[in-house]
């Protein structure tokens, strides 16, 4: 298998969701015609003792997606956007990241080394498990997240769009259907993972 890697730019908007509206979302969504699509994602966090990375809007994960599907990712914290590194893994090197902390992408071991940070130290800090339904519209996709970390379980709903703004607007109007209120102020999946929120 030939590694790849890209970058791009991912525009979300992200609330929480109580277990009830969730499953209500998930059946309605589960029984609508709309093309869907059911994952299970276990990411590996990676970070330095201090934790330097999630302090600086740095996020660096592996993720098994279905068991048969391997990446590493660098996702960096921008005003309006996040820009996602993305490297794809054999399963061996997967394993190998996940047991030897063993960094192949030199995309991301560059910008990280450009940010002083040493490879070195960093280790795995959080796993967390998520049953992810995804729904997808012509100019978005609506996802609808299960959380598993830390002995806990929560639930989020998110939309990526073409941009910030618009991913707010189609991700109200999604959850308005349900009663459920637009909050600002969202603590990102692997924040609440890695810092034991």
């Amino acid at each position: 298998m030939q590694n790849i890697t890209n970058i791009n730019k991912e525009y979300e908007a992200r609330v929480m969701v109580n277990e009830k509206q969730y499953l209500e979302m998930r059946e309605f969504y589960l029984n609508s015609k709309r093309l869907k699509k059911e994952l299970i994602n276990v990411n590996y966090y990676f970070d330095t003792e201090d934790r330097y990375l999630t302090n600086h809007g740095m996020v660096l994960r592996g993720r098994e997606i279905n068991n048969n599907e391997y990446e590493l990712t660098l996702k960096i914290k921008e005003e309006n956007f996040d820009t996602e590194i993305n490297h794809l893994l054999t399963y061996e090197e997967f394993d190998n990241l996940v047991k030897n902390g063993q960094f192949i992408s030199i995309e991301i071991i560059r910008y990280l080394e450009k940010r002083n940070v040493d490879i070195s130290t960093l280790k795995l800090v959080a796993i967390l498990k998520t049953d992810r339904l995804e729904i997808t519209y012509d100019d978005y996709l609506l996802v609808i997240d299960k959380n598993y970390y830390n002995g806990k379980t929560d639930f989020n709903v998110e939309v990526e769009s073409s941009n910030k703004k618009e991913a707010k607007r189609h991700l109200i109007s999604e959850i308005s259907k349900f009663g459920i209120e637009y909050q600002e102020g969202y603590i990102s999946k692997s924040r609440r993972a890695i810092l034991k929120l």
